[in-house]
C-alpha cells in the first residue's frame, strides 16, 4: 500500500508539470536578451530572454512553443547585430523580423 501511494503523490506531481507546462493558446514571443544570448533560458533573477508585449518587457515566465510566433524586434534588443542561440530544440510558429534600431 505504501508503494502505491508514492505512485499516486509521483502522478499527481507529473500531472501537475503537464498541466501548468502545456498551453493550447498562441502567443508572440519578443527577444529582449536581457539574462544572455540563449533561447532557453528561464531561470535566475532576470527569468527569460522573452517578452510578451512590444513595448514592455514582461517576461512569460514560459519559453516559446510549436503554436508561437517569435519577433525580433523588441524594443529592448540592444543596437547592432544580434547574436542569440537556441540552447535546445525549439518547435515554433514563425520567426519573423522586424527593423530593429541600428544607433
Amino acid at each position: 500500500m505504501a508503494g502505491r501511494k508514492r505512485w499516486l503523490a509521483v502522478s499527481a506531481a507529473v500531472a501537475a508539470a503537464l498541466a501548468t507546462s502545456h498551453r493550447a493558446k498562441a502567443a508572440n514571443y519578443f527577444w529582449e536578451g536581457d539574462n544572455n544570448n540563449a533561447w532557453n533560458t528561464n531561470s535566475g533573477f532576470l527569468g527569460s530572454n522573452w517578452s510578451t508585449q512590444l513595448a514592455v518587457n514582461l517576461d512569460p515566465q514560459i519559453l516559446p512553443g510549436a503554436l508561437d510566433d517569435i519577433f525580433f524586434s523588441a524594443l529592448g534588443v540592444p543596437a547592432g547585430p544580434v547574436n542569440s542561440t537556441l540552447g535546445q530544440d525549439f518547435s515554433i510558429r514563425s520567426l519573423i523580423w522586424r527593423a530593429i534600431r541600428t544607433a
